[in-house]
C-alpha cells in the first residue's frame, strides 16, 4: 500500500477560513438553505485528508476545510478543481477520537473565489454524522480561556 503525503494547499488563517464559510452560507437563497438544510450538520472541520481520483488516473492526496456533513455527504473546501464522479476518500476523526476512511466521489465542484472550490462529496454508504462532530468533551480539550488577572 503506497504511503501518502497530504499536503495543505489552502493554508488560509482560522479569521480568513471562517469568512469564506460565512459567505457561503450568506449567498444561499433562504429557500436553498432550508432545501439543503435537512440533515445538513455545521461541521467546520479542518486539516481533513482527502484523496481524489481524478480522470485520467492522477491521484491528489491533500487537507482540506469542511464546511458541512450529511449522513450522505460533506461539503469541504479545497485549492482546486475535482471532476464530477472522481473517487475519492475522506479520513473523518470521530467524536470518541478514532479515524475513519470513508470512500465516496465527488458529486459537485463550484468555485468559491481565487483557487478555492467547494467540493460536494457523496459518500458510497450513510454514515452518521454525529459519531464526526466533537462532544462538548472533546472541545474542552483544546479550550483556550483569555482570564483576567486576580485582583489580589
Amino acid at each position: 500500500m503506497p504511503v501518502l503525503k497530504f499536503i495543505d494547499h489552502v493554508r488560509l488563517s482560522r479569521d480568513a477560513r471562517e469568512r469564506v464559510l460565512d459567505d457561503l452560507e450568506t449567498k444561499c437563497s433562504p429557500r436553498e438553505r432550508s432545501r439543503r438544510a435537512a440533515g445538513r450538520q455545521p461541521y467546520r472541520a479542518v486539516r481533513i485528508p482527502l484523496v481524489v481520483h481524478q480522470p485520467g488516473g492522477t491521484q491528489a492526496a491533500c487537507l482540506v476545510f469542511a464546511r458541512n456533513i450529511s449522513a450522505k455527504g460533506i461539503a469541504v473546501i479545497h485549492s482546486s478543481f475535482a471532476h464530477e464522479h472522481s473517487i475519492c476518500w475522506v479520513l473523518l476523526t470521530g467524536s470518541a477520537g478514532g479515524l475513519t476512511l470513508i470512500p465516496g466521489k465527488v458529486k459537485h465542484c463550484s468555485h468559491v473565489e481565487g483557487r478555492l472550490h467547494e467540493i460536494g462529496i457523496e459518500f458510497d454508504e450513510a454514515i452518521d454524522p454525529q459519531e464526526f462532530i466533537p462532544t462538548a468533551d472533546a472541545a474542552l480539550d483544546n479550550l483556550e480561556l483569555d482570564l483576567p488577572a486576580s485582583a489580589a
